[in-house]
């Protein structure tokens, strides 16, 4: 007694469990003007601006990465170009961005291969020239987001 499904933790747990009641009942309705598909608003990668940083250092990270989104970004190497090392670096684009590098170089990766394909090129050129490498990279990505 008081080991197994017997037991008072197991009770305790079973206690906590929520129903799971019919899918989406917790979303909040969409906005109205707001695209949505399946009920759930679409993305749109260039609506939000890029907020522009007051470090000189982020600025120009942020500009090298938008002059060749395609190139080898790693936060090891953003942070060799800044002469700065990886945490501080992390720090700044956390404070004054609200993002992590990685996540800012997926988005600029991202404008840049939706403007791709807005002019004619197929997906895998666009993904090639974006810097995902591949097709199935570039679909994760675009569903991330």
């Amino acid at each position: 007694m008081g080991r197994g499904k017997d037991g008072p933790r197991y009770q305790r747990a079973q206690h906590r469990v929520r129903p799971r009641g019919r899918a989406g009942a917790g979303r909040r309705p969409v906005p109205r003007g707001v695209p949505t598909t399946a009920g759930r608003p679409v993305p749109v990668l260039g609506a939000r601006p890029h907020p522009r940083p007051d470090s000189d250092l982020l600025r120009r990270v942020i500009d090298s990465i938008a002059a060749d989104p395609a190139g080898s970004h790693t936060v090891p190497e953003l942070a060799e170009a800044a002469e700065t090392n990886t945490r501080h670096l992390s720090r700044l684009f956390r404070a004054q961005l609200g993002t992590t590098p990685a996540r800012y170089v997926e988005r600029v990766r991202l404008e840049h291969a939706q403007m791709l394909l807005d002019g004619g090129y197929s997906v895998t050129s666009a993904a090639l020239n974006s810097g995902f490498g591949s097709d199935e990279n570039i679909r994760r990505a675009f569903h991330h987001y």
